[in-house]
């Protein structure tokens, strides 16, 4: 298929389950857990605080230098058992399942001093219960021409920085109202859709990683927002 201006547009496909229907939409709005009604005073905090989401990779990208964050792969999965699994702490009432995701870049200087080293990634990735339900879906989209616009390094390279040369890129917030019935959450990848100077590549085949997750905590109601996305929380 040729797209307009002569660049190739090269489709790569693959069967997808049922309950992955491919449907790009948004990351979910934040839903309010508590409201006061009129007359009333609102009602207290609860005394938690944002607790740490355990977090199983199929593929752990590493640590990065800069964060000290665990970087985990999202890989294209048609299943909740391939993709990454968050562990929910148990609790009696609604929360909110907050964690960030990247692009995956594979950096190297001789790239970015190349005409060619535009790259611009779009990757859209399903959270699932453990049956396979969909929750919510959410894209993240970033473009790179430097290293700059990398938003960590990964340590544990083999080159003579000590850094790896595949990195996240860009960062999307994810906010999902969970119930307290939920205690499973499985990121899985469903697209790629890949544009480079040369044309734009898609990619659905399972097994190929086509995002990065970073720092789920868990947020109750009148819980204080997370610390910020440069911190070294893990």
């Amino acid at each position: 298929m040729t797209r307009p201006g002569g660049a190739p547009r090269r489709v790569y496909t693959a069967p997808v389950c049922r309950g992955l229907l491919l449907i790009l939409a948004a990351s979910p709005l934040l839903v309010p857990l508590t409201a006061a009604q009129p007359g009333n005073p609102p009602s207290a905090a609860p005394a938690d605080r944002p607790r740490d989401v355990q977090m199983t990779c199929p593929a752990q990208l590493g640590v990065g230098a800069r964060t000290g964050r665990v970087f985990c792969d999202v890989l294209i999965a048609t299943h909740a058992d391939g993709g990454v699994m968050l562990q929910l702490p148990r609790r009696t009432g609604r929360a909110r399942l907050v964690f960030d995701l990247h692009t995956r870049h594979t950096y190297s200087a001789e790239q970015e001093r190349s005409p060619l080293g535009f790259l611009r990634q779009t990757a859209t990735v399903a959270a699932l219960t453990p049956g396979g339900d969909v929750l919510a879906r959410a894209i993240v989209r970033a473009e790179v021409r430097r290293e700059a616009d990398l938003f960590d390094r990964i340590t544990g390279g083999a080159g003579p920085s000590g850094l790896k040369a595949v990195a996240p890129a860009g960062l999307e917030t994810v906010t999902l109202d969970v119930a307290p019935s939920v205690n499973t959450v499985s990121l899985v990848g469903e697209q790629l859709i890949v544009l480079t100077v040369r044309g734009e590549d898609v990619y659905t085949t399972p097994g190929r990683p086509v995002a990065v997750v970073s720092h789920p905590v868990l947020e109750a109601a009148g819980i204080q927002s997370r610390p910020p996305p440069g911190s070294r929380r893990r």
